[in-house]
């Protein structure tokens, strides 16, 4: 944790100092105008706020995240001990409780990570490319109670999980709402989950049956989200984005102590077009109010 502190805390100060060129002007300067002309998506207007995140930016958080990223979500992190988990997808139907459950530290291959200002081989239009490698390796141990068709056939037992080489391959697009909130559209994704292996730690019989019915409901699950999950999640992204940001809106506190004064303000942040990616830049155009 101290290590990450340490790092940003170096960014933060190489970027003030001017140390860093990040924020360099490049050479094509009189190429990056600002979009004046669009009108789809966003409030309209004019801007109180225009924020420009080049390529560089990108990659220095990148190179900060490779360095120190793993040991910061690793850091004091632990999955609940106990829950449940549910699946009725004909033709499979089961519950299954967990509990005294104890993972190993989770380990990430972030040296493949990109988030890149790119544009589409097929027609030109600016997207966002993103490689995303979840997990280089996990594993847990619980025990389990599990029942099959609604109670039918029930079993118990514990068994020992390990999952490796999760990553995920997206193209999406920005856009603003008619009120001005950010969202991303897909045009394409791909995951995959790697290898798995899958440990009961009394029975090589029942071992086998859930090993061969785990992978063949991961096939069936990265097969759906790989032809169907632009269309499912596309719909929902707007809403999901909303919440997410809390409808763009930040609300914050500031106190006198020597009046005894508390004030309490919101700064409500909308963007006025969608966000325009080119030459390498994403540029963002907002419109500032602040309340009381």
């Amino acid at each position: 944790m101290s290590k990450f502190v340490c790092a940003l805390t170096l960014t933060v100060a190489s970027v003030v100092a001017g140390t860093s060129d990040i924020w360099k002007v490049p050479d094509n300067a009189d190429d990056l105008v600002w979009n004046e002309t669009q009108v789809s998506g966003g409030l309209g207007g004019k801007p109180g706020l225009k924020v420009r995140i080049g390529q560089r930016f990108v990659n220095l958080v990148h190179n900060n995240l490779i360095e120190y990223g793993a040991a910061y979500i690793n850091y004091g992190y632990q999955f609940p001990t106990e829950g449940q988990f549910s699946w009725n997808v004909f033709p499979v139907s089961f519950d299954m409780k967990y509990k005294n459950l104890s993972h190993d530290p989770i380990r990430f291959d972030l040296t493949k990570f990109h988030f890149d200002f790119a544009h589409s081989a097929v027609d030109g239009s600016p997207i966002l490319f993103a490689e995303i490698p979840m997990i280089k390796n996990f594993g847990c141990d619980f025990d389990y109670e599990l029942a099959l068709f609604g109670g039918l056939i029930t079993d118990n037992g514990k068994i020992r999980f390990e999952e490796r080489d999760i990553k995920a391959l997206t193209t999406l697009h920005l856009a603003a709402t008619d009120r001005g909130h950010i969202y991303p559209q897909i045009e394409k994704l791909v995951i995959g989950l790697g290898n798995s292996s899958l440990t009961e730690h009394k029975n090589f019989v029942k071992e086998y049956i859930y090993k061969t019915t785990f992978n063949l409901l991961k096939h069936i699950l990265v097969n759906a989200i790989n032809t169907f999950g632009k269309s499912i999640y596309n719909p929902v992204l707007p809403e999901y984005f909303r919440r997410f940001l809390n409808g763009q809106v930040y609300n914050f506190s500031y106190s006198l102590d020597q009046l005894s004064e508390t004030g309490f303000f919101n700064i409500d942040y909308a963007l006025i077009v969608d966000p325009l990616i080119h030459n390498n830049v994403l540029d963002l155009e907002f419109l500032m109010d602040i309340g009381a």
